[in-house]
């Protein structure tokens, strides 16, 4: 009898699980949200991965960058193939990380859940699954947002 919580999907079913929420978001904000998802055919979608791991950053930059923009924004998902393993990149236009301090104190919450989640999940496979925040108005100084780096190191 399966669990009924799930651990861990697929890559594939983990990136079907976020291309459905931004199709569901981007009606929501009545063409306020764009997105793009891209996936490098070399990626084995069949590799395990901690349930709603993508999911997580995505609904935290619709939520704490993008919903704040009278304009809108844009999110782009791209996985693709590293020399050590998978690259998956969460970007998002919206707000800059300081911007979004009212609700730093649950961000850093969620993500201590996160961050606990990983690690018994890292002891349990055979690669590593680590992710790093950074602010794009740091890293690329005409830009706003944050961009998410994901690796899954084999």
């Amino acid at each position: 009898m399966e669990s009924a919580v799930r651990t861990h999907n697929t890559l594939k079913e983990e990136i079907q699980s976020v291309e459905q929420y931004l199709q569901n978001e981007e009606f929501r904000y009545n063409g306020k949200l764009s997105w793009e998802c891209s996936l490098d055919p070399e990626v084995n979608t069949n590799i395990v991965v901690p349930h709603q791991l993508i999911l997580t950053f995505v609904e935290d930059a619709i939520k704490h960058g993008i919903f704040h923009n009278s304009y809108g924004g844009k999110i782009d998902v791209s996985i693709n193939k590293s020399r050590i393993g998978v690259l998956i990149m969460v970007t998002d236009n919206g707000a800059k990380l300081e911007d979004s301090s009212g609700t730093q104190n649950f961000r850093k919450e969620k993500f201590k859940l996160l961050d606990n989640y990983l690690h018994l999940f890292n002891k349990k496979q055979t690669y590593k699954v680590n992710y790093q925040i950074l602010d794009r108005s740091i890293c690329e100084t005409d830009r706003t947002g944050i961009r998410v780096l994901i690796t899954l190191k084999f």
